[in-house]
């Protein structure tokens, strides 16, 4: 299963010693709460999102954003990957698709979501 359409206008990135925050305007909270009533029901699964004192929270790594790059068409037709990556206080609007995933660990069955991809709009 798949879950589409969380949406989130990126604002501005902050660094501190712990590393660095990015931070976004929740467009739509529906589906972003939806996916997070899901790890509520089961609290063993994954899910690299949460709520937090009224805040939403996401946890993503920059150097893995270059494996959720979209592929895309250029004017010669020839299919190219567009790797999106932070800029800083440069604001655009993403689209993010959560992955469902089920594996098996030291004899245990681990599951949960991943972001699979994200999408560039503006």
């Amino acid at each position: 299963m798949e879950i589409t359409g969380i949406k989130l206008k990126y604002l501005s990135e902050k660094k501190n010693d712990y590393g660095t925050n990015h931070f976004f305007e929740l467009l739509d909270k529906k589906p972003l709460k939806e996916l997070i009533k899901l790890q509520e029901k089961d609290n063993e699964l994954k899910i690299p999102v949460w709520e937090y004192n009224s805040k939403y929270y996401l946890k993503i790594s920059d150097k893995r954003v270059f494996q959720y790059s979209v592929d895309v068409v250029n004017n010669d037709e020839k299919d190219t990957i567009e790797q999106i990556i932070f800029k800083k206080d440069i604001p655009y609007i993403m689209d993010l698709t959560f992955k469902e995933y089920s594996f098996k660990k030291n004899n245990e069955i681990i599951k949960g979501y991943t972001i699979s991809e994200i999408n560039k709009i503006y």
